[in-house]
């Protein structure tokens, strides 16, 4: 049996789809540039490195989720990692019979769009390029991968990504810290928990190419 990639493997939510994983038994490959979950096989710091002879030979499963997440990095890098290269690379998988494809979209295409958001709208409205790319990954790749559209997550394990942590978290810590909380009027997020974003992940695998 071939064994199951995770690009960012390494990060916040990748380190809690590799444990459910190997839960399961399965041999897991990670790429990222943090400590290799405990279990796990190194495959290399970035996705982009990834070759075509290793995923044939490798890989059956690949579930992508490295990205730039910071909004605040250069437009021009958004696209570039979050759009082309994720293309590529999924292209290059989709070509060397990697048999499940499931990758990370974002709540972020849908902007200010009329709510309840749904997956299946035409006028989505991303707000920032992090979104737009986001977007154009899922026109380029969603007729034969499944997207999943990850809404703000929180969870254990998030305290190493400082201010770009969830709200829960910024939350939670001004409280332990008595630092005053503060709050902007008329903002609301949509908040889902890790282990519940794990959970999805595993089961997308079996499901119809799309977004979800």
């Amino acid at each position: 049996m071939k064994a199951t990639l995770v690009t960012g493997g390494t990060g916040f939510i990748g380190r809690h789809v590799v444990k459910r994983l190997l839960a399961e038994g399965r041999t897991v490959y990670v790429t990222g540039r943090e400590a290799v979950p405990a279990g796990a096989e190194h495959a290399a710091d970035d996705f982009q490195r990834l070759s075509y002879p290793f995923i044939h030979a490798n890989i059956g499963t690949v579930i992508h989720l490295a990205a730039e997440t910071d909004t605040r990095a250069d437009d021009k890098r958004q696209w570039q990692v979050n759009a082309e290269d994720a293309a590529e690379f999924l292209r290059m998988c989709r070509e060397s019979y990697v048999t499940r494809l499931v990758y990370a979209s974002s709540c972020a295409v849908y902007g200010a769009g009329r709510l309840p958001f749904r997956e299946d709208r035409a006028e989505l409205e991303p707000l920032n390029a992090y979104g737009a790319a986001k977007l154009s990954l899922d026109k380029l790749v969603s007729g034969w991968a499944c997207g999943l559209r990850f809404s703000n997550v929180f969870g254990p394990g998030e305290a190493h990504k400082g201010s770009s942590a969830s709200m829960i978290f910024q939350i939670a810590a001004a409280i332990r810290e008595r630092r005053p909380v503060e709050l902007y009027p008329r903002c609301s997020r949509d908040l889902i928990d890790v282990d519940s974003v794990a959970d999805a992940v595993a089961h997308a695998e079996h499901l119809p190419a799309g977004v979800y």
